[in-house]
């Protein structure tokens, strides 16, 4: 009986210490940040197939400053910052698990019509790795597959 009290307690202590631990959304260091994009898939007949097959495997550099007040909302503020290009853009979900992250953003631009992009990937206060799909009603692509790792460089 005495162990099994034990064993209650301990187990009741696990449980108080872990789920404020899980809670807890994944942090960033605020300062100077690069992401590198890769595009895996792309599906595009609004251009030409020639250059859909170009852009596959293509990488493109991005720099940008996280403030401290961004880096305190850990990688939402990054992630919803990232996709000021795509139009309107709103967070529908997400979801953080210790360093794992599942995300979902709805866009509307002119350009692309309605967006639907999901993001899954992982993150430290210094780097970040995602793997995102976007699919669109309107503009030259109807779905595009990216890889996008990222890392912080030092101060702004």
């Amino acid at each position: 009986m005495e162990n099994k009290l034990r064993y209650t307690c301990l187990a009741g202590l696990v449980a108080v210490v872990a789920i404020p631990a899980l809670a807890a959304p994944p942090s960033v260091q605020p300062g100077r940040w690069e992401s590198t994009t890769q595009i895996v898939d792309i599906e595009a007949p609004g251009l030409p197939p020639q250059a859909a097959q170009m852009m596959k495997g293509r990488s493109m550099k991005f720099s940008y400053c996280v403030t401290p007040e961004d880096a305190a909302d850990g990688p939402k503020k990054m992630l919803e910052q990232s996709q000021k290009n795509n139009g309107e853009c709103k967070m529908v979900k997400y979801e953080t698990s210790g360093n794992k992250m599942d995300a979902e953003m709805q866009c509307s631009s002119k350009e692309m019509g309605t967006s639907r992009i999901t993001m899954l990937g992982e993150f430290s206060e210094t780097d970040y790795s995602l793997d995102m799909s976007m699919t669109s009603n309107g503009g030259p692509f109807q779905r595009m597959v990216s890889s996008i790792k990222a890392k912080r460089l030092g101060a702004c």
